[in-house]
């Protein structure tokens, strides 16, 4: 019988707590924003490694309102540009992603409970599908897709041409969720080496390794075959934008701003 109102201490969840909020920072480093203009992407193949440990770690009754803070504070220093759209803004979207993650940790907390030893597995897939489906619906935010951290890393997100984002995000984060499984069993008994972990796992690591290598090889080979192609057509490509203020209406406002772009427009075709 799992306990739903299981008690923690104070200490416990001030912990945990601040496990989070450090790990949604630390997790918006991998993309471009505030600390780096272009983002420490390999930072996203750990950053999530805490996040799961604690899910495993802490109650069920705890788990929606930890799914909210965190979804909350990582939109929140990930898309702090938002202000300067609108006031609102920095709030609503947060507030739509912890809305997201308060219903995805019970599911990750309950594929841990339900496969036991392989739900680090299936773990996941649900996050992949979480991915995907926070995406799909009305809301349609890609920002802060876990595979969109690699975009300089060309050779590992070649794959995306057959996969997608998908298969990017699922080589990213299975081993946080094999590392977060081994790190609450090594928790629970000191005596559970990593080694130990792996060997009783080999078909699972052994399987993702070669995953992972075929992944790199095609990515390398894919630049390789592309970068020996000659064009067929050549296209010279423009990105014009006003730097109008967007909020303000009426006709006058977009009769100007369409003659800005339509000036811009033409003087980069007749250069």
């Amino acid at each position: 019988m799992v306990d739903l109102h299981a008690r923690r201490s104070l200490r416990t969840v001030c912990s945990e707590v601040l496990v989070l909020v450090v790990s949604a920072f630390v997790h918006s480093i991998a993309f471009p924003g505030l600390v780096s203009a272009h983002g420490v992407g390999f930072i996203a193949f750990v950053s999530l490694i805490p996040v799961f440990l604690v899910i495993r770690n802490t109650t069920w009754k705890l788990t929606p309102v930890y799914g909210f803070l965190y979804g909350f504070m990582f939109y929140l220093f990930f898309n702090y540009w938002l202000k300067t759209f609108h006031p609102l803004a920095i709030l609503i979207v947060p507030i739509i992603k912890g809305g997201e993650m308060l219903m995805l940790f019970p599911v990750l907390k309950a594929a841990q409970k339900l496969f036991r030893k392989y739900g680090y597995l299936v773990e996941s897939l649900v996050y992949v599908a979480y991915s995907y489906l926070s995406q799909d619906w009305f809301a349609g935010y890609p920002y802060g897709t876990l595979g969109s951290a690699l975009y300089q890393y060309l050779p590992l997100i070649q794959s995306s041409e057959i996969f997608g984002i998908w298969g990017v995000n699922l080589l990213m984060v299975l081993p946080q969720t094999f590392l977060a499984y081994h790190g609450h069993a090594y928790l629970k008994d000191r005596s559970v080496s990593f080694l130990s972990t792996v060997r009783s796992h080999r078909l699972v690591v052994i399987a993702y390794l070669l995953m992972f290598v075929a992944n790199l090889i095609f990515g390398l080979f894919s630049i390789s075959y592309w970068r020996g192609q000659e064009p067929e057509k050549t296209w010279r490509v423009a990105t014009i934008q006003h730097s109008a203020d967007t909020w303000k209406g009426g006709y006058a406002t977009y009769k100007n701003n369409f003659n800005n772009l339509r000036k811009m427009s033409l003087e980069v075709l007749g250069s």
